[in-house]
This record gives structure tokens, C-alpha cells and sequence, in this order.
């Protein structure tokens, strides 16, 4: 796998952001997990997560550094569209995308209100002795102003954003483990539902 830099990456200290951090270790080599992430997320991104709708690449094929994705995704009343872009490529070491910015939408009862951020997402893997991978996957979410940041708060935003990412990679890892070379067992139809 070839490795390209790039040192455009926008930094995570936003203000009126709220920051997700997860870390997870994963049964299987980092270069299977860094291609899992690059190669087949796009073919899989709707299984990892009830609220994920969409996940193309324009042009199609793997993520690489320049690659623009629209990504569409909920939980509970909120929506967010991405316009993701990778800004960052280190094979296998990390993946850096953001999308800058997101229409947000939460839905009411009575009316939407149409919104935008900033999403920033960073994977940052690691190869551990014992052959296993270190995960950690960051969101950063950057809001407009205070006042939109006291709302999201109000509103469960980060909570509910929050599990939702700690889903993601609880699936990811079973996913990543279920197709990682030398795996006795594979993943069943029912395990991908």
C-alpha cells in the first residue's frame, strides 16, 4: 500500500465544537484494518449503523487522499448530510476526513430546522505487539455560535451522537474481525443484518 501525506489536516480545537473520542482493539493486523476502512467501508457503511443511509465515493473505488464522499446519516430526530473530503492519508497509520460543512437537520413534530457544521472524523491505528490493531476514531462536530452549541447541548446532540459512534465501531470491529485473513470463522448473513 503506498503512503501518501498530507499536512492540511484541520485541526481538531474548534470553538462551539463538541469532540467524540472511542477507542477500540481490533483481533486482526493493522494493514487489514487500514484497508477495511480505505477499501470496503464504502461497500459496507450502511451495516455498521441503523441511521448510516449512504456512503459514496465519487468516481467509486477505494478512499484515497483527495477523495470526495457524500455520506448521509441519523439518530433518533437529527440528520446530517457530509460532504466528506479525505485530507489526510498515512497507510496504514491513519485516515482524516472532513467535511466542511454539513447540513443538519433535526426534524420536530411540528417543523425541521435546517442547520450546518463542520464534521471532522480522524482514525488513527497503531499496531500492537501481540499482532492486534488500536483504534481510535475521533468526531469532531463544530457548531456556528454558543447559542447553537447551549441548543445541541439541550437537545441531547453529543449524547446521542456519541452512541451512535460507540455502535459504529462495536459493528466495525465485528466486521473487521469477521473478514481479517486466517479467521476460522466468518461472518453469517444474520451477523451482517
Amino acid at each position: 500500500m503506498t503512503a501518501t501525506h498530507s499536512t492540511a489536516t484541520p485541526s481538531l480545537d474548534r470553538p462551539h465544537s463538541f469532540r467524540l473520542d472511542a477507542r477500540r482493539t481490533i483481533d486482526a493486523p493493522i494493514e487489514h484494518v487500514f484497508r477495511f476502512l480505505t477499501h470496503e467501508i464504502p461497500h459496507c457503511y450502511t451495516l455498521l449503523s441503523r441511521g448510516h443511509e449512504r456512503f459514496d465515493v465519487e468516481g467509486g473505488g477505494p478512499l484515497v487522499l483527495g477523495s470526495v464522499v457524500d455520506c448521509r446519516e441519523t439518530t433518533a430526530n437529527q440528520e446530517v448530510r457530509h460532504r466528506y473530503r479525505v485530507v489526510a492519508f498515512d497507510a496504514p497509520r491513519r485516515l482524516h476526513m472532513a467535511s466542511t460543512p454539513s447540513a443538519t437537520f433535526v426534524h420536530l413534530p411540528d417543523r425541521t430546522i435546517e442547520g450546518a457544521s463542520e464534521t471532522l472524523v480522524r482514525y488513527e491505528l497503531a499496531a500492537r505487539e501481540d499482532g492486534r490493531t488500536s483504534l481510535a476514531m475521533t468526531i469532531v462536530i463544530a457548531l456556528d455560535s454558543v447559542w447553537t452549541k447551549v441548543l445541541a447541548s439541550l437537545s441531547g446532540t453529543r449524547r446521542l451522537w456519541g452512541e451512535h459512534q460507540q455502535g459504529e465501531l462495536d459493528r466495525l470491529v465485528t466486521l473487521v474481525e469477521a473478514t481479517s485473513p486466517g479467521r476460522a470463522r466468518r461472518l453469517t448473513w444474520a451477523e451482517a443484518q
